[in-house]
């Protein structure tokens, strides 16, 4: 078993060769660094798919830069999936309460979709908790019935190029078939500034300010699902969402104004920090074999 490692960015390189140094592993360089402003050009030179053997695994970064190539790899082959963690995102730099960065690993996804139990796993989330100085932005909260408009937020072009959406077509049917259901506001907030395809800085108002007078959250696989579930906004989510299990699906939005509101939030939050790991724990293998662990339950 070999572990092929991708790079499409350069802060992420430390990442996944810590995840993957106690295994032998094959390192694949980007043509260009990682740094081109074109972010579906990609090419690792060295890389001979031809040569991949049944138990050979595959470890990449972010759904750009070449990584839409090796897809038709990912049917046939165990594969981890890495990008910013589910919280604690702290532009791929040491987190300062922590000493340390983090990093969402999935294996065989690009999400976790469901609840997945393991051992210790509220000891795991209690002593995070207990490190963190904003306890509020991990601690569910009572659930809020009192929002007024509907935060619809669509999938960021990327994401919709890797699921081959029409992310405007999204926007458009989604707010259409939410109308039926409620007079209510419907807000679209977007991922980057000005609605651009990328922006260096992301949108400019605050989400707690765009989820501070919501009264239910609509979205595609979009993390802020997440805080918003935390703060105590019901959830409308697809199927490839990490908040799915906290949500009523995209199918279900005829009861937009009568969300769900689940009692074991508690529960699915010490399950995604199942797939959230620091870097020591990727040198030490415990991210490995948890994600063995939590997969296999």
């Amino acid at each position: 078993m070999i572990f092929h490692l991708f790079e499409t960015k350069r802060p992420a390189k430390q990442y996944i060769q810590a995840f993957g140094h106690k295994k032998e592993q094959k390192y694949y360089g980007i043509e260009d660094g990682g740094v081109s402003p074109n972010f579906y050009k990609g090419n690792w030179p060295l890389w001979q798919p031809h040569k991949l053997q049944a138990d050979d695994v595959l470890c990449f970064q972010g759904l750009l830069r070449g990584t839409h190539n090796l897809k038709p790899y990912l049917k046939d082959h165990t594969w981890y999936y890495f990008d910013q963690p589910y919280f604690f995102n702290n532009n791929y730099t040491s987190h300062p309460d922590f000493n340390d960065h983090w990093y969402r690993i999935c294996k065989n996804n690009l999400q976790i979709t469901e609840i997945r139990k393991f051992e210790g796993m509220e000891k795991r989330y209690t002593d995070i908790l207990n490190q963190y100085s904003k306890k509020e932005h991990i601690q569910e909260q009572k659930w809020k019935k009192d929002g007024s408009y509907i935060l619809v937020i669509p999938p960021s072009y990327h994401t919709a190029t890797w699921f081959k959406m029409d992310e405007h077509k999204w926007i458009k049917d989604t707010s259409e078939e939410i109308r039926k259901y409620t007079d209510r506001e419907i807000r679209v907030r977007y991922k980057f500034r000005d609605n651009k395809q990328w922006d260096s800085k992301r949108n400019k108002i605050p989400l707690e300010e765009d989820l501070s007078g919501a009264f239910a959250i609509v979205s595609w696989h979009s993390m802020t699902a997440n805080e918003a579930l935390v703060y105590g906004i019901p959830s409308f989510a697809s199927k490839h969402s990490p908040a799915r299990p906290m949500s009523l699906g995209l199918n279900e939005l005829n009861k937009i104004e009568t969300p769900y509101y689940p009692d074991n939030r508690h529960e699915w939050l010490c399950s995604l920090f199942g797939s959230m790991f620091r870097k020591q724990e990727m040198k030490s293998g415990y991210a490995y074999d948890l994600l063995q662990e939590v997969n296999n339950a």
